[in-house]
C-alpha cells in the first residue's frame, strides 16, 4: 500500500463525510457506499464491500431527526475497511477473521 493510496482514501473519505451533513446528502456517505469505494483506493473493492454491508445494516435505523446526529457511520466504515485492507495485505481474499476483527 502505497502513501498515494492512504492519502487518496483520506481524501476521499473527508470528501464523503462532508457529504454526510453539509453537501447534497446523495447518501454516499453510507457504509455500502463508502466501503467498496475506499477499498478500491486501497486496493481490495472486494473486502470493502463485505465490511460495507453488515455496517450499513447495522446503521440503517440511525438518521437525523432535528438536532439529534446519530453515530458516525462514514468514518466507521473507512476505518473497518482500512483495517481489513491494511491487514490484509498480500492476502487475497481476506479471511473471514481479518473481516471479523475489522467490523467489531
Amino acid at each position: 500500500m502505497s502513501a498515494w493510496q492512504i492519502l487518496l482514501a483520506s481524501l476521499l473519505g473527508g470528501l464523503l463525510t462532508l457529504e454526510r451533513k453539509a453537501l447534497a446528502q446523495f447518501m454516499l456517505a453510507r457504509p455500502v457506499v463508502v466501503g467498496p469505494i475506499v477499498g478500491w483506493v486501497l486496493g481490495d473493492a472486494r473486502a470493502g464491500f463485505l465490511l460495507g454491508v453488515p455496517l450499513e445494516l447495522f446503521f440503517l435505523g440511525s438518521s437525523s431527526y432535528g438536532a439529534s446526529t446519530p453515530n458516525h457511520e462514514t468514518l466507521t466504515a473507512l476505518f473497518a475497511v482500512g483495517v481489513a485492507t491494511c491487514a490484509g495485505i498480500g492476502i487475497h481474499p481476506i479471511p473471514g477473521y481479518m473481516l471479523a476483527f475489522a467490523f467489531f
